[in-house]
C-alpha cells in the first residue's frame, strides 16, 4: 500500500508503487482492443523478511512491530498466501470483468 498512503523517510518507495499502480490502469486502457486485461495488486504489511530486515535498525523492535499490527483493522500483518490467493483470482475467467483495478491486501490498513 505505499503507492496508497504515504509513509515517513520512504518517498521514493511510495512513489515507485503508486507509478506501478498507474503503470496497470493505463496498461489495460492500451491492452483492452486485444483482450487482455491489467490489475495490479497493493500488498500491505506482510510477515515477510522485508518488515523484519527494516525493524532490524530500531531497539524496540518488537514494541514497532505490535504497533504495526494494530494499525490494521485485522490487528495483524498478512500471510504470504493471502496475496497469492489474490492473484490467483485475478488470473481466471472468474474475474474477467476486473480491470484496471489496484486491489488493496492490507487488512483495511488503508481503511483507517
Amino acid at each position: 500500500v505505499g503507492g496508497l498512503v504515504g509513509f515517513p523517510d520512504m518517498a521514493a518507495y511510495g512513489a515507485s508503487k503508486a507509478g506501478l499502480a498507474q503503470l496497470a490502469r493505463s496498461m489495460a486502457n492500451d491492452l483492452k482492443a486485444h483482450g487482455i486485461r491489467v490489475n495490479a495488486v497493493a500488498p500491505g504489511a506482510i510477515d515477510t523478511p522485508m518488515p523484519h530486515r527494516y525493524l532490524e535498525k530500531f531497539e524496540n523492535k518488537d514494541e514497532i512491530w505490535a504497533a504495526m499490527e494494530q494499525a490494521h483493522l485485522t490487528g495483524r500483518f498478512g500471510r504470504p498466501e493471502e496475496v497469492i490467493w489474490l492473484v490467483i483470482f485475478l488470473a481466471s475467467d472468474e474475474a474477467s470483468f476486473t480491470n484496471g483495478a489496484v486491489i488493496a491486501v492490507d487488512g483495511g490498513y488503508s481503511a483507517v
